[in-house]
């Protein structure tokens, strides 16, 4: 039903809402209960899990609904990323605490934080803070979901490590926030951080998907386009600059696009063909096309199995 691929784990959700993950479990976040040094090498049953309809997952952490509406979470927790207002290992899963009753209709577990996005337009996130992205007010650790007051009238929202953007279709306007020393931010310009929305520059349709790896943020457009700002320098927007981008540019992924992902210096992005393709850091074959150059400066075409 549903795919989740965390910093170094994944996790995978059947039609029956069992969930079963693998790869790393040292902080608990594969459901089993017990956080271990010894990886899981094969797909498991997440037993201390209830049946959900959807997860998420991010950086050492794993995040699901339930069949009941709850958001929760389990596993790496150092900076409040479990939402329960506690900044210990969770190695079973806790209710996200300080959301509202309002119907919640998406939900995003980037890195250190999660945001989720009411109906109303409202969004509310907790965890790491180090760039202001969760909480404008300061840098302190988020240990239960806070509403963004600062951004309202929310329709699509979505971003990198650090930095956070959403569109404001009442206002027209996208905007972004958090890590910006990149140009990640799209503004036009370059700050460590900016805990004031910036208007970004560039995009020329309005936005159905955002995302981003370590330093880089992509944007896809109703027109299939895919933006990007921020660290171009392992050649993540797929052209042959590793320059940095510090306004929303269509990157040299010329196709139309559905959707895009940022992993680390990676871009990926799934065709309106149905082929994959990906640019940027591929040390470790990142890309998938069959390589073993350590960038790929141009969108290549991921190889797919037989």
């Amino acid at each position: 039903k549903q795919l989740a691929l965390g910093y170094s784990h994944t996790c995978a959700l059947r039609e029956d809402g069992k969930l079963y993950c693998w790869g790393y479990n040292n902080y608990g976040q594969c459901g089993t209960g017990v956080g271990s040094s010894t990886d899981l090498t094969k797909p498991t049953l997440a037993s201390k899990v209830p049946a959900l309809s959807a997860v998420w997952a991010g950086y050492h952490r794993t995040c699901g609904r339930s069949l009941t509406g709850d958001i929760l979470c389990w596993g790496y927790n150092f900076g409040g990323e479990a939402g329960n207002s506690t900044t210990s290992t969770q190695l079973l899963p806790v209710k996200v605490l300080g959301l509202p009753s309002t119907p919640i209709v998406a939900v995003a577990a980037d890195y250190r934080r999660t945001c989720a996005l009411t109906s109303t337009g409202d969004l509310y996130c907790w965890g790491y803070n180090g760039t202001r992205d969760v909480n404008p007010s300061s840098t302190t650790y988020v240990t239960k979901a806070t509403k963004h007051t600062t951004v309202t009238g929310v329709a699509v929202f979505g971003g990198g490590a650090g930095t956070l953007c959403a569109m404001q279709p009442v206002k027209k306007q996208v905007v972004c926030w958090g890590d910006g020393g990149d140009g990640e931010l799209g503004y036009g310009g370059t700050v460590s951080y900016s805990a004031t929305p910036r208007v970004v520059k560039g995009l020329m349709a309005l936005p159905v998907l955002m995302s981003g790896g370590n330093d880089h943020t992509l944007i896809v457009t109703s027109n299939g386009q895919l933006y990007g700002a921020g660290d171009g320098g392992y050649y993540q927007f797929g052209t042959t600059s590793s320059a940095d981008v510090t306004t929303f540019t269509t990157t040299g992924f010329k196709s139309k696009y559905v959707a895009a992902v940022g992993a680390a210096e990676t871009t990926c992005a799934l065709g309106f063909n149905g082929q994959v393709y990906c640019a940027g850091y591929n040390s470790y074959g990142t890309v998938g096309s069959n390589s073993t150059s350590t960038y790929i400066k141009t969108a290549a075409t991921v190889v797919a199995p037989k």
